[in-house]
This record gives structure tokens, sequence and C-alpha cells, in this order.
């Protein structure tokens, strides 16, 4: 928890350049609306407790052989993978 406290800090600390706080505060403009909502985001890492990792860790990973992640071009949900049956699998 520090280690990501300590990065999310020290990512707006720096001025400019890649991941500098310029950078930081414009993803947050493009993927909300607003830069402002680093703040909230800050407070979302700080809420974390070990057991809330401990419950989604059982919730959604227990008894799973793996985890799929599927990313795709905006308005193209067609083109994601649906369960990560071996159909699936490029």
């Amino acid at each position: 928890m520090n280690g990501v406290e300590t990065a999310f800090v020290r990512s707006l600390e720096r001025v400019g350049g890649f991941g500098g706080k310029a950078d930081r505060l414009n993803e947050y403009h493009f993927a909300v609306g607003t830069p402002g909502w680093v703040r909230h985001d800050f407070a979302r890492y700080q809420r974390v407790t070990e057991a809330g990792v401990a419950e989604a860790a059982g919730r959604w990973l227990a008894g799973k052989p793996a985890v799929w992640l599927s990313v795709v071009p905006r308005g193209r949900p067609d083109l994601a993978a649906t369960s990560g049956a071996e159909e699936d699998r490029p």
C-alpha cells in the first residue's frame, strides 16, 4: 500500500514529461471529464483493506485457472473474448 500511494503522489510531483502531473491530470480529464477526479481516485486507494482484497480475490479469482483481459477498440464489443474458452483464443 505504501508503494502504491508513493507512486501515486510522485506521479503528481513531476510537472512535465511522460507520467508527470500534467499527463496524470489529463488522464483523469479524458477518462471522467475532470482532472479533479484525482482526489477521489486517491481516496479509493486509501480505503483498500487487506480483508477487502482477500474478499475480491475470493469472489473473482478463486477456482478459476486464469484471468482473461480483452482490450478492443471503442464501439467494437464484438471483438471481445467472451469466456476465455479455447474457441476465444487467437
